[in-house]
């Protein structure tokens, strides 16, 4: 009896590590929520280029805020960013999840930044027209010809008409002197 022997561990060999691609994954995750946040940062070259590289990072817009945008004022020595956070959540605690979002990657970059104002931001829900079909198809035959039939007292029987196309066609049951007079 041969058995074989393998080294221990040669068959199962440890991945090559790899880079956490963190919670947003490589691409970022789709989004569902959008949360403007105005946001305070000290008024330093340095500081508004780390933010800028956080939220290019995540790929979340960032822009000065327009004039008369928001009430929020600062100092001296702060200038005011609108960011806004795109998030995967539930619509009742989105505005919640994107600060403390920003918060922790603002912490875990070392960057001073304070959020002072957060709006979620409502999609514009189109009008969907939904169209109901009503009525009944007539049955193939009725579609096709019609048929009327009528009692012929000359020849004591019935004699049907086909109707088709506006022109009346006389197909006689037998050959009395009412079919005869029709062709």
């Amino acid at each position: 009896m041969s058995t074989s022997t393998s080294a221990p561990g040669s068959a199962r060999q440890s991945p090559a590590p790899q880079q956490d691609p963190g919670p947003a994954g490589p691409a970022g995750p789709p989004f569902n929520r959008r949360v403007h946040i105005v946001a305070e940062v000290l008024d330093r070259p340095e500081e508004l280029d780390l933010l800028q590289q956080v939220c290019d990072a995540m790929s979340w817009p960032i822009r000065e805020p327009v004039a008369g945008e928001t009430t929020v004022t600062t100092d001296a020595s702060g200038r005011l960013r609108v960011i806004e956070v795109r998030i995967r959540g539930v619509r009742e605690t989105a505005v919640e999840q994107a600060v403390t979002t920003l918060d922790t990657l603002a912490q875990n970059a070392e960057l001073s930044l304070h959020c002072r104002d957060a709006t979620l931001v409502e999609r514009v829900q189109r009008p969907q027209i939904e169209w109901h079909l009503r009525g009944r198809r007539r049955p193939l035959s009725r579609r096709i010809s019609h048929r009327l039939k009528f009692w012929d007292p000359a020849a004591n029987q019935h004699t049907s008409i086909r109707l088709e196309d506006a022109r009346i066609k006389v197909v006689p049951d037998s050959d009395s002197a009412c079919a005869k007079a029709a062709r």
